[in-house]
């Protein structure tokens, strides 16, 4: 299957959601999903990488990489 920008977005927001369910409430069938959809975007994503600066306190900030398509940080 070849991918496309749809796909991605739509796995990325499957994802998202899916992580919103505490990791104390997720079964292994449901762990089994949230690893292979992470597998898909590592796999079909054309990982644009990005650098951002987060606050990590008001006067702290850190460079982070990640890709601006899948949100996967590096």
């Amino acid at each position: 299957m070849e991918s496309t920008s749809h796909d991605i977005e739509e796995m990325t927001r499957a994802k998202n959601n899916l992580e919103s369910v505490p990791a104390t409430e997720r079964n292994a069938e449901y762990c089994a999903i949230l690893a292979a959809i992470s597998k898909y975007l590592d796999t079909y994503c054309e990982h644009h990488i990005v650098q951002d600066m987060i606050d990590t306190h008001e006067d702290y900030s850190i460079t982070i990489d990640y890709c601006d398509k899948c949100h996967k940080t590096f």
